[in-house]
């Protein structure tokens, strides 16, 4: 197989980044939850089954780690208004996930205010 040539290949934090992609390439075409592997069965929901793996993702490890990465490449600023954001800033995906923007990638993540991000996603659904 191919897939597990290429992760040999590739070192640390981008072979988790490739894995976690083709994962949830996978996850998304079989309508899996992500956290537990269930089938879903509400059409309302997309990527978790229930509210409750849902939160279970919401703390996981990789995604505080994430966040803080993004936060650092900011350097502490809104990466809409440039001012500095608080500690209770949010992410925002900069190509929003409902059109392919990926869910792991610091490159598609950054860290902005919540009124920001409110207009952000208001622009967004207009488009």
């Amino acid at each position: 197989m191919v897939v597990p040539n290429i992760l040999m290949r590739l070192s640390g934090y981008r072979a988790i980044q490739l894995e976690e992609k083709i994962r949830f390439d996978i996850l998304k075409l079989f309508r899996i939850c992500r956290h537990c592997r269930k089938t879903i069965e509400d059409y309302n929901r997309r990527i978790y089954c229930s509210q409750k793996c849902l939160n279970k993702f919401w703390h996981k490890r990789s995604w505080r780690t994430l966040r803080k990465a993004v936060y650092k490449m900011y350097t502490g600023l809104c990466g809409i208004c440039w001012e500095k954001v608080p500690d209770t800033f949010e992410i925002d995906h900069m190509i929003p996930r409902s059109k392919g923007g990926s869910d792991y990638s610091v490159y598609n993540l950054r860290p902005v205010h919540i009124s920001c991000h409110k207009e952000k996603t208001k622009m967004d659904l207009l488009s």
